[in-house]
């Protein structure tokens, strides 16, 4: 994913997630540090870009994405969990994982 402006800033609140950082940007999302205000958890978020909100084919494309991903457990898999609609975007919180870009 290639790192370019991000839309929510550090502080935003998402459901649970308070916002860390912007991590990355990519083709349908943009990635988050957020911790989870409840739990103190550190995940990652992945939001539906805004300028693909009104693309209801690429909308329903990351529902989908989102959905498939929340239903794989396997250990060389990044862990994901239930999609949620928040702001009128599709959200997908994931294992956080540190280290290096592949790239």
């Amino acid at each position: 994913m290639a790192t370019t402006a991000q839309t929510l800033a550090p502080g935003a609140v998402l459901g649970a997630f308070r916002i860390v950082r912007f991590i990355a940007r990519g083709g349908m999302g943009e990635v988050y540090e957020a911790e989870n205000t409840i739990t103190g958890a550190r995940r990652a978020l992945k939001v539906v870009r805004p300028d693909l909100l009104g693309d209801a084919d690429m909308r329903a494309r990351f529902v989908r994405e989102t959905t498939l991903a929340s239903h794989i457990k396997h250990p060389n898999v990044v862990e994901a969990w239930d999609p949620m609609l928040e702001g009128g975007s599709v959200v997908l919180p994931m294992e956080l994982l540190e280290g290096e870009s592949l790239a």
